[in-house]
């Protein structure tokens, strides 16, 4: 489980150019599955609240599949590399003036630390790129670049 925050990037971002500037959070469920001591594959669910300036909030739900590599461990904290894809699917296109869905990939880091023998609290950082893959000079696709922030809580079965 996870809460997240995300600051827009306007403008280019590495590759990807994003015209969309709307700020957002929400919260995701994942699962994880081991396929080595560094190495999960993953599946989540994340519910998006949009906060487009001067209008109601837009709602929204992504899918996506995950993987996690484990790069470091010191005294039980794990160091990791994210990255995943997906789609998402809001109640309004977004980001104005797009469409209602729109496809995602993004990658970053984060930190695991333990806090019991079941349970740990998560926490990382990832660049996040939103679009309907109509092409950046199509209308309809402004995109959306993002600086994506998150807290979560992790449960080991």
């Amino acid at each position: 489980m996870r809460g997240f925050h995300s600051d827009p990037i306007v403008g280019r971002a590495m590759f990807w150019i994003g015209e969309g500037g709307v700020p957002n959070g929400g919260g995701s469920a994942q699962y994880y599955r081991f396929l080595d001591d560094r190495v999960a594959l993953g599946a989540g669910m994340s519910r998006w609240e949009f906060r487009p300036a001067g209008k109601d909030d837009v709602g929204g739900w992504e899918a996506e599949m995950r993987l996690r590599y484990y790069c470091l461990e010191a005294a039980g904290v794990g160091l990791f590399v994210d990255a995943n894809g997906g789609a998402i699917l809001t109640e309004h296109p977004m980001p104005p003036p797009g469409t209602k869905l729109n496809y995602t990939f993004s990658f970053g880091t984060g930190l695991e630390i333990p806090i019991s023998s079941k349970g740990c609290l998560l926490g990382g950082m990832e660049f996040h790129h939103m679009s309907n893959a109509r092409g950046r000079y199509a209308e309809d696709n402004p995109a959306q670049n993002q600086r994506f922030y998150w807290l979560g809580f992790g449960i080991k079965w």
